[in-house]
């Protein structure tokens, strides 16, 4: 069955692909010759939200062919095509399918249910046909394209369920999930999840538009919300060599994901700051490798020398040395701080040579410093000084490697309760 997907959805990609640059120079044509006077998005933007929602619907007559298919091959005498009118009979299947307003009857104790598959906005325009009788069936099911949380399929499933069959209408929705899952069993709705997401991914990079968030107060603060519970469950340890102890490991996961360290990344220290900022460009943006992609991770790239300073700060009620930028090394203290050397080098030398501030052991701790080392002598220098950025994969190389010394850093040194506020984690 999977090569049905591919050929499916191939298709589909192929069709937008051969329609996108037609669209656009129809649109703009249109617009001009129209002299639209209110235009409150510029025509590209219209432009892609008519492909947009086109592609959404030639979407839904894929998924419905897909049904038809695997209806055809399991076989059973519950399943048969919308009859077509006589004129059409001599058409081919293809042509006979266009003149039908949806594909599918599903027949059940003498009663035929057509079957619709829709998006949730356009599930409303099945009603009126389905009440006036023009449908040849008795009941009428709608598959919407949604996969809904628990509250919100209480709102767009059940309860207008419960409304019709008060009504005495024959119509019923259901979720792709259920009617595929009913049919055709669970493991093959997830091969169609898959290639759905496949789908949408393909789709965006050929219709080549997206539209960007405004990054305000409530939309930065539902992002942090997200980000948070990317760190949490952000695959660390398999990044970790296996002579490190699993003791050691359990330091590092204790202190950044049970004692919740991992809320400095998404608190409104600089570090946070930087990171966020380059995650917020990470998402939103449409990655291309025709521009130089240093913008997206210069947060990431600032943010390491930012948190190992501010996690160094907090230790200055005990005396130590920091190399100066005068040459030797001078007690750290907010005295000496503009001779202090604040490079990621410098910061690195701190943690290696004060082993108290640290919780994991000697072989850990050298573990966490060759990590940075690595990470800066790879990424850091030669991108803020020298090189443009242009790969795709090597953004999320950074961007996973950033990530992975976050934990190791705040998993690893030792702080104290008393001291989450000072790197903005708020108290629970």
């Amino acid at each position: 069955m999977g090569n049905y997907y591919d050929e499916a959805f191939s298709e589909l990609i192929n069709l937008i692909t051969n329609s996108r640059d037609a669209s656009i120079h129809f649109y703009d044509e249109t617009n001009e010759a129209f002299g639209s006077l209110l235009s409150l998005g510029d025509s590209r933007y219209k432009s892609y939200s008519l492909m947009v929602e086109t592609n959404e619907y030639r979407a839904t007559k894929i998924i419905e062919k897909l049904a038809v298919l695997l209806f055809q091959k399991k076989g059973g005498n519950n399943f048969t095509l919308y009859p077509v009118e006589a004129c059409y009979q001599k058409l081919s299947i293809d042509e006979q399918a266009k003149s039908r307003p949806f594909q599918i009857v599903l027949e059940k104790n003498n009663q035929r249910t057509g079957v619709v598959f829709s998006t949730l906005k356009d599930a409303i325009n099945y009603y009126k046909p389905l009440v006036d009788g023009e449908y040849l069936v008795d009941t009428l099911q709608i598959v919407l394209l949604i996969d809904p949380v628990e509250n919100a399929y209480d709102t767009v499933i059940a309860s207008v369920n419960e409304f019709n069959a008060k009504g005495k209408i024959s119509l019923e929705r259901v979720t792709l999930r259920e009617f595929w899952e009913q049919h055709f069993g669970k493991e093959e709705y997830e091969v169609l999840v898959e290639y759905i997401n496949r789908f949408n991914e393909q789709a965006k990079e050929v219709i080549g538009f997206s539209t960007i968030i405004t990054p305000t107060e409530s939309a930065l603060q539902r992002f942090r919300e997200k980000t948070g519970k990317m760190l949490c469950s952000f695959p660390y340890t398999e990044a970790i060599p296996d002579n490190i102890y699993q003791k050691q490991i359990d330091i590092f996961h204790n202190n950044y994901i049970e004692r919740g360290l991992w809320r400095a990344m998404i608190g409104k220290n600089n570090f946070a700051i930087s990171f966020i900022t380059s995650e917020w460009n990470f998402n939103m943006y449409q990655l291309s490798e025709n521009l130089d992609l240093t913008s997206v991770v210069s947060g990431y790239l600032k943010s390491i020398e930012q948190l190992i300073w501010a996690i160094i700060e907090l230790k200055k009620e005990k005396t130590f040395s920091i190399k100066s930028k005068l040459g030797g090394l001078v007690e750290f203290s907010m005295e000496n701080e503009d001779v202090i050397d604040g490079t990621l080098w410098s910061l690195e030398q701190v943690i290696k040579h004060n082993s108290w501030m640290v919780e994991v052991n000697y072989h850990a701790r050298n573990y966490m410093i060759q990590a940075i080392d690595d990470w800066r002598e790879k990424h850091r220098n030669g991108y803020f000084h020298r090189h443009n950025l242009q790969s795709e994969a090597k953004v999320k190389e950074i961007r996973n490697q950033t990530i992975q010394l976050y934990f190791l850093i705040l998993g690893g040194c030792e702080i104290k309760e008393e001291d989450f506020e000072k790197l903005g984690i708020k108290p629970v």
